[in-house]
């Protein structure tokens, strides 16, 4: 392989990588969304902070700034 076509495959390479982590935080901002949606939703229900970043998986702190 010459330096050009090594250039060439490495340019490719990353431009696939960048495209998969783009692709993989937009899933988890969806994620963290959601979550924050269904604490809000226990919140107003009455569930205890811990119990909600329990099923959540958010921070406490999170949780109590809603």
């Amino acid at each position: 392989m010459t330096k050009e076509e090594q250039d060439i495959y490495d340019q490719e390479l990353k431009r696939k990588w960048d495209n998969e982590a783009v692709r993989e935080q937009s899933f988890l901002d969806g994620e963290q969304t959601k979550a924050l949606e269904i604490a809000r939703a226990m919140k107003e229900k009455g569930f205890e902070s811990f119990v909600i970043a329990e099923l959540t998986n958010l921070a406490i702190e999170e949780i109590e700034k809603l």
